[in-house]
């Protein structure tokens, strides 16, 4: 039987803030990330996504229960660990500004002990087909860029597991593209993705597992579109209304009015309805976004 990357079994964990409180952030989770399998992690803001983090990081020991990352203890065999881990959590914090971003790889490189012919070698190629430049500023970079080099660092020492928080704030065309490479990628060699996203299409697209986090437990778990679908969190669209004291009842079935938006279900049919009542009443339309289903969960909504 193949053994998980990394396995939360039961596992409870207790935040104490500066000010030395403390309240249980974790109970009784237990995950699973498998070789070749990327797992969603998603959830709304305090519901324990950080926290599971900082367990499999070995930043914050289990109150109960057990956690394995390459069936060792993360605490106690971190510096072991983390050579075998890429991590993506805080863009703010990940780079040095006034450093190139060749100093910036070299600095992240030789902290997972990587040889210095080797380390050099290996950024240069990454920021060749990151398309950045390597001697430029990181000041100099445009958001877009910065996150791509930060993606680069995650992926820098070929890590077997991939902890990605929130990877696409930030990206680029470009950046995208990238990252479903890396996942891809880190997949097909028998390395496993555990990422929290608030994309719909992007966590439906790449994931072979879903997790949901509510108060610090997990609430579900299975397929993307069985989570989901279980859950009543649709994707949907939203349109945003020109002239909205031309809207008339009845609106489209399906759909919800605001006084600023008007939201239903994401289908062709429905947003050929949708936009031919706009045209129709006058209200006309300004755009329309996708509302994806984790941003509902994230908002506490329910279609």
């Amino acid at each position: 039987m193949t053994a998980p990357l990394v396995l939360i079994d039961q596992a409870s964990a207790i935040y104490r803030s500066l000010q030395g409180q403390s309240r249980l952030t974790l109970e009784s989770v237990s995950l699973r990330l498998m070789p070749g399998e990327t797992h969603a992690l998603i959830g709304r803001n305090g519901a324990g996504k950080t926290t599971l983090l900082r367990l499999i990081l070995g930043l914050l020991p289990a109150l109960t229960g057990k956690v394995s990352v390459l069936g060792k203890d993360p605490v106690t065999r971190r510096t072991q660990i983390m050579r075998e881990v890429g991590v993506l959590l805080d863009g703010r914090r990940a780079l040095e500004p006034r450093l190139s971003g060749l100093e910036n790889l070299t600095l992240k490189g030789s902290m997972y002990g990587l040889p210095k012919a080797e380390l050099h070698d290996r950024a240069k190629a990454l920021l060749d087909h990151f398309d950045l430049p390597a001697n430029e500023p990181v000041n100099r970079y445009s958001r877009g860029m910065r996150q791509r080099l930060i993606l680069a660092g995650a992926v820098l020492h070929k890590p077997r597991v991939l902890l990605l928080d929130e990877p696409t704030l930030g990206l680029d065309i470009r950046g995208w593209d990238l990252l479903l490479e890396l996942i891809e990628q880190t997949n097909k060699l028998g390395g496993a993705v555990l990422i929290t996203s608030q994309e719909i299409s992007l966590m439906e697209k790449i994931s072979s597992w879903v997790s949901v986090l509510e108060r610090g437990r997990v609430v579900a778990s299975g397929a993307p579109s069985d989570v989901l679908g279980s859950l009543g969190y649709s994707a949907r669209v939203r349109l945003r209304v020109l002239n909205p004291a031309k809207m008339v009842i009845p609106i489209p079935p399906g759909f919800s009015w605001d006084g600023e938006f008007l939201e239903g279900p994401l289908s062709l049919e429905g947003l050929e309805e949708a936009i031919s009542y706009l045209r129709s009443t006058g209200a006309g339309l300004v755009g329309l976004e996708q509302v994806s289903g984790i941003e509902r969960l994230v908002r506490g909504e329910t279609t």
